[in-house]
């Protein structure tokens, strides 16, 4: 037995130990997080895309049309007998003023009036810009134009107008001289909601002494049991588009859908 036991010792004593794990060569490392830097809005930037969205409009021409705002001609036909008008037709004209050959007038189709949901006030009209016609040829028959732009279908009966010409050249800031409030009397394209950053037009202009650029909170005004409540922000305004008793501005930012209806309002 003694011998036994000597044996198992001395075998243990040269024997790699089964506790201990062999030797690895593997190199474990610590991963590190990589911290990816993600560019952040450049205010410049921002400013400067909403300024080419708001000249974009003001390149595509619609327009409003004030209570003195004379109506000088409109397309009787299209030369060749077409009801709906494209870009490259000739078309016979009828015009109150004698125009030069290569003269440009824009054609425009009359849209909703305006009047003040409260007084009943006429305040004006939006005409929709169709395109554009050049003048050809002045004959004892008639004015002979180009359509030398076609927004939209233009028909016999849309109105002519000298081009207007509208600053594009603003920058848009909240710096008024007065308070003004007004309400938002349209939404293009007869839509009933808006966001931004749609073009709505509001009952504000140069008799608010109101200006390009000029930022406008947005305002719901709630009500209950005809019970007037606190008004309730919901978004911004920029005006672009001035006019006498109405104007035209781009919803800037906001939190719910804007309706007619609805005030904008500077203090």
């Amino acid at each position: 037995m003694n011998i036994l036991v000597a044996i198992i010792l001395w075998m243990l004593c040269i024997t790699p130990s089964l506790a201990e794990p062999p030797p690895t060569t593997l190199r474990t490392e610590r991963l590190q997080p990589k911290a990816v830097v993600m560019p952040t809005p450049n205010a410049t930037a921002v400013t400067s895309n909403k300024l080419s969205r708001l000249r974009q409009w003001l390149a595509h021409g619609d327009r409003i049309l004030e209570s003195d705002t004379p109506v000088l001609g409109y397309i009787t036909a299209s030369i060749r007998g077409h009801d709906v008008i494209s870009q490259g037709d000739t078309v016979l004209i009828r015009y109150e003023e004698s125009l030069p050959i290569d003269t440009i007038l824009d054609v425009f189709r009359s849209g909703p009036v305006l009047n003040h949901p409260v007084s009943g006030e006429f305040l004006g009209r939006i005409a929709f810009r169709q395109g554009s016609v050049r003048i050809t040829q002045v004959t004892p028959q008639g004015i002979l134009a180009i359509v030398t732009t076609s927004l939209q279908a233009i028909l016999p009966g849309d109105q002519l107008a000298p081009p207007q010409f509208i600053n594009t050249d603003f920058t848009v800031h909240a710096n008024a001289a007065n308070s003004m409030s007004g309400l938002v009397l349209h939404i293009r394209d007869g839509l009933e909601e808006a966001a931004s950053p749609m073009v709505i037009a509001v009952s504000v202009g140069r008799r608010d002494r109101a200006v390009q650029g000029l930022t406008l909170p947005v305002y719901q005004a709630g009500r209950e049991q005809s019970v007037e409540m606190p008004l309730q922000p919901i978004g911004q305004a920029i005006l672009f588009q001035i006019g006498d008793k109405i104007s035209f501005a781009m919803l800037d930012s906001t939190k719910m859908a804007v309706h007619r209806g609805d005030r904008v309002r500077l203090h």
